[in-house]
């Protein structure tokens, strides 16, 4: 035997084998890694909105922090008038946009969803079963309405530049915005390092979590409140949120 025949042979027998179970795709900052310093922003390649550039974690005196993945969006279309007392809240475009969005996605390790109906079909229209639910209004949610009075987000130009600002006068809006950065925190400690998790919640309660969870954020960047399945994608690094993207449609 040659010795080119033997290091043929020894190639073969070493290589690794790659395993034919589909795998949860794992982002990577824009810099491809894994990990990131404490007190970076996370970025991936394309797509994203983010405050501060990523830099190479790998660098002399940074720590490398293993991420967990969070990944919250509003739920899909619903049905109108008298309708939506009947069968499901999902209307049949609701099914169809969830699944199209599902589609596109990746597997989650970890799916929640709020206890209203419609974020359950939602996630089940994208293709999951839901693992949990959570109250994600509370007690906080009719106060915060009364302090916002008749302003709704969705008029809003801007509607976490507003939020961001009405957070830091404090009250039951800054409460509400709180007690979704905490239940979106205690999500991503039921996953293990570099998995993902999935939140389907609603319109109003995501733009004041985002606001609560990247503080700091360029806000004016963000846009216009989110559209049915658009939503937000975070990365944690067991301290703290950071924004990895803008999940936008269309």
């Amino acid at each position: 035997m040659t010795a080119g025949t033997l290091e043929s042979l020894l190639a073969v027998i070493t290589a690794p084998v790659k395993s034919h179970v589909a795998r949860p795709r794992r982002y990577r900052c824009g810099c491809r890694h894994l990990v990131l310093s404490r007190g970076q922003d996370v970025r991936r390649p394309s797509g994203h909105v983010s405050s501060q550039p990523c830099s190479d974690s790998s660098r002399e005196g940074s720590h490398p922090v293993p991420l967990r993945w969070l990944e919250i969006r509003r739920h899909s279309l619903t049905k109108k008038g008298s309708d939506r007392e009947r069968g499901s809240q999902l209307s049949t475009g609701g099914v169809a946009l969830a699944r199209r969005v599902g589609e596109q996605t990746r597997a989650f390790s970890l799916v929640i969803a709020s206890n209203v109906p419609r974020t359950v079909e939602t996630a089940i229209a994208m293709g999951f079963a839901v693992d949990d639910t959570m109250d994600m209004g509370g007690d906080a949610w009719g106060p915060a309405q009364a302090q916002l009075g008749d302003h709704t987000h969705w008029a809003w130009p801007q509607p976490f530049v507003r939020y961001a600002e009405i957070i830091a006068g404090g009250g039951p809006v800054s409460a509400l915005a709180e007690r979704q950065r905490q239940l979106w925190s205690a999500v991503t400690d039921r996953i293990g390092d570099g998995e993902s998790a999935l939140v389907i919640s609603h319109g109003g309660l995501i733009e004041l979590g985002c606001v609560a969870a990247v503080r700091g954020g360029d806000y004016a960047a963000w846009g216009t409140a989110f559209g049915h399945c658009e939503g937000i994608l975070l990365a944690h690094d067991g301290r703290i949120f950071r924004l990895s993207e803008l999940l936008r449609l269309g």
